[in-house]
């Protein structure tokens, strides 16, 4: 018989337990009388309460209470400290968009657009969003990218086509005095590359010599017409192309006829009995 609470694993049914606790115990009224009674007890709905449980259960129910409210704390606290990391995360990129914006308007303070560009590009990478920045970002992009690309062809001395995107870039940025002086550096070497002229040797090919009779490109065409901005037209053959100043051919040698160089890099030409306008010096072309 058993005498006082059973020590019982929390896993086993409450059921099982009690018809266990029935069958054992030392109080004759709660013990069954024969085996119909335990069949009938297993048979109905069978609804625990606090008096039928053994300890040990209410107890495990209680430890379960007492892990699902350590969860929702857990949880709690989780979400607690995602929402201040997300809060802590966003005035953190703006303050580096805001510090970013600071840098690119000190830049443009000093008419440096290129690294203002740049700055306003890392500004608008956290703020996407930004109109305001997004139209800032635009205008100044577009004049740094005019100058870096001017500056560049100046360098490697690609007189003819530096000096369209340095006009480009003086009718951005007129404040930028540097370029109207590099401009003026391109027009004055045109002007002495525009020297060269075309001559025919004794096998009647035609090159080009400078103001010292020097040739500066080799007799390879069959007719010639002079330098004009910084290109010419040549023929080689029965077909007309056009090449820079030194000698690099701009075009394919494919029209009928052609005119003179223009100031803003193209000239008339025509191809198969049509005559069009085309661009011989890439303008613009970022």
């Amino acid at each position: 018989m058993l005498s006082g609470e059973m020590p019982v694993s929390p896993e086993i049914n409450p059921k099982y337990v009690e018809i266990i606790r029935k069958c054992l115990s030392s109080n004759k009224e709660e013990r069954f009388t024969n085996c119909q009674e335990i069949i009938d007890f297993i048979e109905k709905p069978f609804e625990p309460n606090k008096e039928t449980i053994p300890i040990s259960q209410a107890e495990n129910k209680s430890q379960k209470k007492t892990s699902k409210n350590m969860m929702y704390i857990a949880i709690a606290i989780i979400v607690f400290l995602g929402g201040t990391w997300l809060i802590f995360s966003n005035l953190k990129k703006k303050t580096k968009s805001e510090e970013y914006i600071e840098q690119a308007e000190n830049f443009l303070q000093k008419n440096d657009y290129v690294n203002a560009s740049k700055y306003y590009a890392n500004a608008l990478l956290i703020n996407k969003k930004n109109k305001e920045l997004q139209e800032k970002y635009k205008e100044i992009s577009i004049k740094a990218k005019y100058i870096q690309r001017a500056d560049s062809l100046f360098e490697v001395k690609n007189i003819a086509r530096a000096k369209l995107y340095y006009d480009s870039a003086i009718q951005k940025t007129p404040e930028l005095k540097y370029l109207s002086e590099n401009r003026n550096q391109c027009e004055i070497i045109l002007k002495k590359k525009a020297n060269l002229r075309p001559v025919r040797n004794v096998k009647g090919q035609v090159g080009f010599i400078n103001g010292n009779n020097q040739i500066v490109i080799d007799y390879i065409y069959t007719e010639a017409k002079p330098y004009n901005y910084g290109f010419a037209a040549v023929k080689k053959e029965d077909k007309w192309g056009f090449i820079d100043s030194t000698g690099n051919e701009l075009t394919d040698f494919k029209y009928e006829y052609v005119s003179r160089g223009m100031r803003d890099g193209t000239a008339f030409v025509r191809e198969n009995g049509i005559t069009k306008t085309i661009r011989v010096i890439k303008k613009n072309k970022l």
